[in-house]
């Protein structure tokens, strides 16, 4: 196969920004929780609505920007959406009570997601083969390894400045975004792959529902995001409030995770050049369920040795970072023609399953870690097991 040109690097830099916006939304205020509670007189099942709306926005969202991209081109809801998330993260700074921020948080969201599933389609319009690999699959490394380091950042502003700062940043993110889609993004749909009409753009769904292969792909990847949404919705209150580690300390352990993240998706990204696809995602998928029923037994136990927790948090998480990227192009290689509702569908199911974890955590938080670690354990063997149905697919689809 002749090889494709390699993406420009401005466009790669201006994608990789449109892909943080998102999460660094989700994560960055984590280790404000605490303060926002006392803030609002609130308990922290309180504060955690605002992560489960913003979660729910971010995924529902996806739905509407994902056709009309595909109708209107990539830029002019691109735009439409970054302004509404730079407003929205500006009046969260100033919110007069909870209730405020958690409808703000919603609005952010819904503007966030625009960026996040565009920035996909963009990466598909690009060309074909090679360089659209790779260039998803350094998205999905930016995507997944971005959570990591935003509560270190956000932990590091509260040392200097209280909660309220936090958003102010992110707005700052935002309205950069913002800059850059308006001014600096070339249109890369062309007119004559457009959708003719927003009803025919929406009704591209029903064509990925019925693609066995591209759902159980992006299911997997949803249970993944599950098991990872379960750690950072309770990771909080298991090692800052239960542990007594301190919102600084709690910041460098994501930065750490990171690092590691990132090691793990170039090693991953060189032994599917040597070994077969499917037995990388079978080992991965493995791993993760032994890291996490680990987990299990070592809460069920008691109170573990806090170095203990880390590792067996930290270990699935990391291993991860091989999973994602390589499941994204596999889910999105068949629809060049639809990339605007096919990355939307694939965010829908991500984040929702990220929002039911975050809920579903919320409720059950006691003062142990099982509830979290149960959480990632079901998220991983439900990962494993999807996995292995999608590869069936595929290999059903590659003989017919």
């Amino acid at each position: 196969m002749r090889p494709t040109p390699t993406p420009p690097v401005r466009l790669v830099l201006i994608l990789g920004l449109f892909t943080v916006v998102g999460p660094l939304g989700i994560d960055m205020y984590l280790p404000a929780f605490p303060a926002i509670a006392a803030s609002f007189s609130a308990d922290a099942g309180a504060v955690q609505l605002s992560l489960v709306s913003y979660l729910l926005a971010l995924s529902f969202g996806q739905a509407i920007w994902g056709p009309l991209a595909d109708v209107y081109g990539r830029r002019r809801p691109l735009v439409a959406g970054l302004l509404l998330a730079t407003t929205a993260c500006l009046g969260a700074a100033v919110a007069p009570s909870l209730e405020a921020l958690v409808v703000l948080r919603f609005c952010q969201g819904l503007g966030a997601c625009a960026a996040v599933v565009i920035a996909r389609s963009i990466a598909r319009d690009t060309g074909e083969g090679d360089s659209v690999a790779r260039l998803l699959a350094t998205m999905a490394i930016i995507q997944g390894v971005s959570p990591m380091f935003a509560p270190f950042l956000g932990s590091v502003l509260l040392i200097v400045a209280p909660w309220p700062a936090i958003f102010l940043v992110t707005g700052a993110l935002a309205a950069t975004a913002l800059f850059f889609a308006r001014f600096r993004l070339p249109e890369t749909l062309p007119e004559a792959r457009r959708a003719a009409n927003v009803r025919g753009a929406f009704a591209r769904y029903l064509d990925l529902l019925r693609d066995r292969h591209f759902m159980l792909t992006v299911l997997a990847n949803a249970a993944a995001s599950g098991m990872f949404f379960s750690y950072l919705s309770g990771s909080p209150h298991v090692l800052i409030t239960l542990n007594g580690m301190s919102p600084q300390g709690f910041g460098i352990l994501f930065g750490a995770n990171a690092m590691m993240m990132i090691g793990a998706a170039q090693v991953g990204a060189r032994i599917i050049r040597r070994a077969p696809v499917a037995r990388v995602l079978r080992v991965v998928s493995l791993f993760t369920v032994a890291a996490t029923l680990l987990f299990v037994v070592a809460a069920l136990s008691g109170a573990p040795p806090l170095w203990l927790v880390i590792a067996l948090i930290s270990a699935p998480l990391v291993i991860q970072g091989t999973l994602h990227p390589i499941n994204a192009m596999r889910a999105l290689s068949n629809y060049p023609h639809a990339a605007g509702a096919a990355s939307a569908a694939m965010g829908i199911i991500q984040y929702a399953s990220g929002s039911i974890a975050s809920a579903i955590g919320g409720l059950l938080a006691n003062d142990t870690a099982v509830p979290m670690a149960g959480m990632m354990a079901l998220y991983a063997i439900a990962c494993a097991t999807l996995v292995r149905f999608s590869l069936a697919a595929e290999r059903t689809r590659a003989s017919v």
